[in-house]
């Protein structure tokens, strides 16, 4: 029976080889500056090296630093992040860091193979979350750069070479320095460098993934990369509030596209309502709104006639917000409207006992320039109501600053989105400027009609949207136009 069990498969099985417990086939890879890095076999299985350069194994100042770097990497356990396994002297090598091998390539050489936008998104996922792994823990890098970022066959990231990084526990602290291109512009002028020097370099890594502009993932990484290379005190604070702002930016975009995509099947399927609304016993005429030049065509934004025809939108001003309204006709007088026949106005009193405001009438948007682009998505004061309205008793009072800041929030979304798309000129800027006082028109005039705002919150509604410098913004096709908020 046994000599059957031996011949069921026919393989011969080799001896078991006993595990070597000394240092061999050391290979030198690179030697940067001060540093000698190669890899090493010991346990029948390849370890990472870092150790001294021959002339200056004998310096106790250049042990110490690789020391640190040690005592920095001992204590990381992250899948993102190479983990250091000893330090101890080798035979010909000296005093060394040994390390876990990793067989991936580097960062800028995993690009080169062309992987899809799927993996460069999920590779720089990757990259992010071991950074914010060492910013919780008080470390800072000091030294991201494609070359000390490995990438496996499977996606797995390996960041490696801590020999500029800083902790807060830290007694030796490292002068400035790093890679040109790569580090914070402070950090290489001999600055120490903070969690914002990583975060400059995350913003350039950022940038190289290039996703895709017309996707959310790609707006996203775009408006958070120009924010991370800029000023230090305009970046992200660490790595951490970066990776929560590529998620609201994410969430902002896809709810942006979910909304036009909702307006635009809304607009397919859906009869637009008529101007004139009737009812049992009147009918009621919303009339546009006029100046004192009494000219309704001299009006932005551009305002809807009685007969039908839209009237053409001049150049944006302050002026443009006008609290002149039209008075019901005294005594309820009959309202003659071109091409319909006569129809009484109610009057205030009876529009407010109805929840209408009879001398209200929304501002009307441009049409895009360009026939294929999705149109703008206004803002609408929803307030918490299950329906979009502009009317009635019940629109909680809001301050100027909440309005503001919506309307700021939208502009900047909408602006973003319209930058990545294929029509962006500078037709298309005008546009989203041109929409952009159409909303603060709708909203101002809202809060006027319900005698809660006058002309000192329009100056200030104004102010706090920026009006004034976003009308003058001037247009640039290759970067996102730099708003003022």
């Amino acid at each position: 029976m046994k000599a059957f069990d031996d011949d069921i498969s026919g393989a011969v099985l080799p001896a078991a080889s006993p595990l070597r417990d000394e240092w061999s086939c050391c290979v030198v890879e690179a030697d940067h500056g001060t540093f000698r890095l190669g890899r090493i076999r010991r346990f029948d299985r390849w370890w990472y090296f870092k150790a001294l350069v021959p002339q200056y194994r004998g310096s106790e100042q250049y042990r110490r630093i690789l020391r640190k770097e040690f005592d920095i990497m001992i204590g990381l356990d992250h899948p993102g992040i190479i983990r250091a396994a000893d330090f101890r002297d080798i035979p010909d090598l000296g005093p060394a860091i040994l390390m876990e091998y990793s067989p991936g390539v580097t960062f800028d050489a995993w690009l080169e193979a062309g992987p899809s936008a799927r993996r460069r998104r999920k590779v720089f996922a990757a990259i992010l979350s071991a950074v914010v792994y060492l910013h919780s823990r008080g470390i800072v890098h000091r030294d991201l750069k494609p070359q000390n970022i490995l990438v496996e066959n499977d996606g797995t990231v390996k960041i490696i070479d801590f020999g500029l990084s800083d902790a807060r526990w830290s007694a030796l602290k490292m002068p400035g320095g790093g890679t040109p291109g790569y580090s914070a512009p402070e950090q290489l002028s001999g600055q120490e460098g903070d969690t914002r020097a990583d975060v400059y370099s995350l913003g350039i890594i950022l940038n190289m993934i290039r996703l895709p502009k017309v996707t959310p993932d790609g707006v996203a990484a775009l408006i958070a990369a120009r924010r991370c290379c800029g000023r230090p005190e305009r970046r992200y604070a660490d790595a951490g509030a970066l990776k929560k702002a590529l998620k609201r930016w994410r969430i902002a975009l896809w709810g942006l596209i979910t909304v036009a995509l909702a307006a635009a099947i809304a607009l397919a399927f859906y009869p637009q309502k008529n101007n004139v609304e009737t009812s049992p016993k009147t009918s009621r005429v919303i009339t546009p709104e006029v100046t004192d030049s009494g000219n309704p065509a001299a009006d932005y934004p551009a305002t809807v006639l009685s007969n039908g025809n839209s009237t053409e939108a001049p150049d944006m001003d302050a002026a443009d917000i006008n609290p002149a309204v039209n008075q019901p006709a005294a005594n309820d007088a009959p309202v003659p409207v071109t091409g319909t026949s006569e129809t009484p106005s109610p009057t205030t009193a009876s529009a407010k006992k109805s929840g209408i405001d009879p001398h209200y009438d929304v501002a009307q948007y441009p049409a895009p320039p360009h026939p294929k682009m999705p149109a703008y998505a206004r803002m609408h004061p929803t307030n918490g109501l299950k329906s979009i309205t502009y009317y009635g008793e019940d629109i909680p009072e809001a301050t100027v600053a909440q309005e503001a800041r919506s309307l700021r929030d939208s502009f900047r979304q909408q602006t973003a989105m319209h930058f990545m798309l294929p029509t962006w000129d500078e037709a298309t800027f005008n546009y989203l400027k041109k929409c952009y006082l159409c909303d603060i028109t709708n909203i101002y005039t809202r809060h006027r009609n319900k005698d809660k705002w006058g002309e000192r919150e329009k100056q200030e509604l104004l102010r706090q949207c920026h009006y004034n410098e976003v009308k003058s913004l001037p247009f640039n096709s290759g970067n996102p136009p730099a708003l003022p908020f």
